[in-house]
């Protein structure tokens, strides 16, 4: 179904990709269909999908209350990033102070792995620091690290404006098939012996 939803979505099969929504977010697991959920709503960029949008996050964070997650104590930056996108600014500002600390201190300390240098890109674009945020990214691909869904990324996305972003896609996207390129030269190396 995953699969089928993405196809229609990124076909612009709008009812195609409604249906298979509405039905996983029913019968199963909605919160593991939340990022899909999610980028369907916001897609339909009208009042109605806005408004689904703020009602899937409002159930989102709902059940995270009652699983106990101290999300407003946590430098989630997807979930702030989809908290400013629906308005909801109240549990924000804390949620960035957290962040503030978290990164500073890896920062300090000068550590971060591949995983969480992304997040010092995401942080630093969320904080409208967005030159900084280049230089990060430009960083951060510099290092050799890719991801293979940045072209999707809804923080990332945010750079779009700056010169960089062609480039910072193209060349992640090169990383990403050298990255190929070694895995599948190693299978063959495996396969050999």
């Amino acid at each position: 179904d995953e699969t089928n939803f993405m196809i229609a979505l990124y076909q612009g099969q709008m009812e195609s990709a409604r249906s298979i929504v509405d039905r996983r977010l029913q019968e199963d697991r909605p919160r593991q269909w939340y990022w899909l959920a999610r980028q369907y709503y916001l897609k339909l960029g009208d009042e109605e999908g806005m408004a689904r949008f703020r009602q899937l996050l409002d159930a989102q964070m709902a059940r995270m209350d009652e699983m106990g997650v101290p999300w407003r104590e946590s430098c989630n930056l997807y979930l702030i990033n989809d908290l400013r996108t629906a308005g909801m600014d109240e549990p924000i500002e804390s949620m960035m102070t957290r962040c503030h600390k978290q990164f500073e201190e890896r920062l300090k300390a000068q550590f971060f792995c591949p995983c969480s240098y992304y997040g010092l890109v995401g942080y630093t674009v969320l904080d409208g620091r967005i030159e900084e945020a280049v230089q990060r990214a430009d960083q951060w691909l510099g290092n050799g690290d890719s991801w293979v869904f940045l072209d999707q990324d809804p923080i990332f996305s945010q750079l779009a404006d700056t010169p960089e972003y062609a480039e910072f896609l193209a060349r992640n996207q090169e990383q990403i098939e050298r990255q190929q390129r070694i895995y599948l030269t190693r299978k063959e190396v495996e396969a050999t012996f």
